[in-house]
């Protein structure tokens, strides 16, 4: 369909509040905003606002300095790391799902951003936070809101109050890390201890990335069961398709792989391509 490539090709301008945004749909465009002319474009000042939720962080920086930091954390998100935290990732959503009972009404979003803030936490920063997520993550949820808001003269209540729930966690953790040796493990504080960050701006880091995690993943999983649940064919498809792979076992990494050619090679059912 030329005319919907053509479509696609321009941009969707528009304004909220006193800001005009143009949302970039067209590849080529979007590859030269955030690779070939990177340089070009700032990172905006939903981002600049994130300094003062996330402080220095890799999600703040920019230029060098955002290379700098994001060289100390890529390792931590190769995928080779990523394989091996696949049990405990499974574990953790294994656990949110046993409490879900045929008939019940849940909040899709709250019980993706659970699990997605405990796998996080786990897979990236060695962190065990099943005990403490109805408190942290309500918290982190807060901040997520609070950054694209300019700062108030008479302070955030809620920020501040968002901060003590968290911070303190993520700081006993990063403590308890050094002085089991810091720079042992392969993972993101692993990796921050050996670029020699202080323990304040690698709580920092863990924060802004725990942030992250609690924002678009969940999102996006929330509105995937919304969608799947309205059309019985795709949902069947689904369904099949996992009994056929996994059975009754919880699943794998290598079982990522299976699917994935099952649907490459449209060995699947009609409603999961």
């Amino acid at each position: 369909d030329v005319t919907g490539v053509q479509t696609c090709a321009l941009p969707i301008c528009f304004r909220a509040g006193l800001t005009d945004f143009a949302l970039v749909r067209n590849p080529e465009s979007i590859h030269r905003v955030l690779v070939a002319d990177a340089d070009r474009y700032g990172e905006g000042k939903w981002t600049l606002r994130g300094n003062r939720v996330m402080s220095d962080c890799l999600i703040t920086r920019e230029g060098v300095a955002h290379g700098e930091r994001r060289g100390a954390l890529a390792p931590s998100f190769e995928r080779t790391h990523l394989e091996g935290a696949a049990p405990r990732i499974v574990a953790h959503a294994e656990r949110v799902g046993s409490r879900w009972h045929d008939g019940e009404r849940i909040d899709t979003r709250r019980e993706m951003g659970e699990i997605a803030l405990c796998a996080s936490a786990e897979a990236l920063f060695g962190m065990d936070l099943t005990g403490s997520a109805a408190r942290v993550l309500p918290a982190l949820q807060v901040m997520l809101s609070e950054i694209p808001r300019p700062g108030r003269p008479w302070g955030g209540r809620r920020l501040a109050a968002a901060r003590r729930e968290v911070e303190p966690i993520v700081a006993e953790a990063v403590a308890a890390r050094r002085r089991a040796g810091g720079a042992q493990a392969d993972d993101v504080l692993g990796h921050l201890f050996e670029h020699g960050l202080s323990d304040e701006a690698i709580r920092d880091e863990v924060v802004s990335l725990l942030i992250a995690s609690i924002d678009t993943t969940p999102g996006t999983l929330a509105w995937a069961w919304v969608l799947i649940a309205g059309h019985p064919e795709t949902e069947a498809g689904l369904h099949a398709e996992l009994d056929r792979v996994l059975g009754e076992r919880p699943a794998t990494f290598d079982d990522l792989r299976e699917l994935e050619e099952r649907s490459e090679g449209g060995r699947v059912g009609k409603g999961c391509r």
